[in-house]
């Protein structure tokens, strides 16, 4: 999947991690590292794209969009603080994403969509 999603232009690098819900479901985050020669990911476009080469089990609920990645001393992308950081956008200077199914698109997570998903008032 990676290549396959980097393919799409705009996009360097992507990487997932487990995400731990209160209610103890694991979902994907998506970790989307940008071209910085380019200025803007179109993340309408890159949600078709998801939802046509992806099954929607398989499918990330969240995208974090970065400039760059962090990699270990053997070239392996650093998830360690990603995981602990979850998808609290208050926890992580990165934008972060949800895919709000009521709106059938990517959406810029805050903390009332936050507080929301953790009372499980939004369908995941």
């Amino acid at each position: 999947m990676r290549s396959n999603l980097a393919a799409r232009g705009r996009i360097a690098v992507t990487a997932a991690h487990p995400v731990t819900f209160s209610s103890a479901q694991v979902k994907g985050v998506i970790d989307v590292v940008r071209d910085p020669t380019d200025d803007e990911l179109d993340l309408a476009e890159f949600r078709k794209h998801l939802i046509s080469c992806l099954p929607s089990y398989a499918r990330p609920l969240f995208l974090r969009i970065r400039n760059e990645v962090e990699v270990t001393g053997t070239f392996k992308y650093s998830k360690a603080e990603l995981v602990r950081q979850g998808y609290d956008p208050a926890a992580s200077s990165d934008v972060l994403y949800f895919d709000l199914l009521e709106s059938d698109a990517f959406v810029q997570l805050d903390k009332e969509l936050y507080d929301r998903i953790q009372s499980g008032r939004v369908r995941l």
